[in-house]
């Protein structure tokens, strides 16, 4: 985007930048801008758009190349030294193997203890126990979806059990033309006994639908010699409850992507 007005951009590349991604409700891809301005008003920009929008940083948009896609690692030490060592590790082996693409460290996103994370970009996915060789496919849109989706931590279009249905639906899909389409995710909540269901439609082009288990943990775990052990963690099932698939080329049989979201070696859902 331009600056609006006919005022002409600063020269981008000097002072500091802002770099903001935007989701619109329903949409697929976000939108970046980014926004250019001395080091002293960094704060009072940053501030501004928090609280009234990226319309906010319009007198200081610049025109520049937007990246086709690029990752956000946490680096953050003094929240978690696993971020710390791990994204930091891991920051360093993208810039030896993939110099060409952009990668950014950045302060914590949430889900330490699945450093390292990455937040990708225009995607909007969050990513954990990721190595640098998977990350390279998620960002070339390379190989299949599928055996990279145990990885992902959820998509930030919606929250909760609407991020378990969404990837299961992208799990089931196995194909990177899931994100570029326009979607959202409708959940109902029923309560059954000693679980928690929710029914999640993955709406945006005939997509199917998932339903989603909340298996409730019990509140003291078994006692294991002297201490008491923690309970059973939350386990969330997603279950298709449709063949039907309009959005993409890919498709799949009733048993695909049935599993757990929180397995051995994948990640669950914050």
């Amino acid at each position: 985007r331009r600056r609006k007005g006919g005022v002409d951009n600063p020269v981008a590349g000097a002072g500091h930048h802002i770099v903001a991604h935007q989701r619109i409700e329903g949409s697929g891809p976000m939108i970046r801008s980014e926004f250019q301005m001395p080091a002293d008003a960094v704060g009072h920009v940053a501030d501004l758009m928090l609280r009234e929008g990226c319309a906010a940083g319009d007198p200081w948009l610049v025109d520049v190349p937007i990246p086709p896609r690029e990752v956000a690692i946490c680096t953050q030490g003094s929240h978690d030294i696993c971020c710390g060592s791990d994204g930091t590790r891991l920051v360093s082996q993208f810039l030896t193997a993939r110099p060409e693409l952009t990668v950014r460290k950045v302060s914590h996103t949430g889900g330490h203890r699945y450093a390292p994370t990455g937040l990708t970009f225009p995607d909007g996915r969050m990513w954990g126990f990721v190595t640098v060789e998977e990350m390279g496919w998620i960002l070339d849109r390379y190989g299949s979806p599928a055996t990279v989706a145990h990885r992902c931590r959820g998509w930030t279009g919606t929250d909760g059990v609407g991020q378990v249905a969404e990837r299961a639906v992208f799990t089931m899909l196995d194909d990177w033309a899931v994100d570029d389409i326009a979607r959202s995710v409708e959940t109902e909540p029923k309560a059954t006994g000693g679980s928690q269901r929710s029914t999640s439609q993955v709406v945006g082009s005939g997509w199917r639908s998932s339903e989603v288990e909340r298996c409730l943990p019990s509140l003291a775990g078994p006692t294991v010699g002297s201490r008491r052990s923690r309970g059973p963690s939350t386990a969330w099932s997603a279950f298709p409850r449709s063949d039907r698939c309009g959005g993409c080329s890919a498709g799949a049989d009733e048993d695909a992507g049935r599993g757990k979201a929180a397995d051995t070696d994948g990640v669950a859902v914050d």
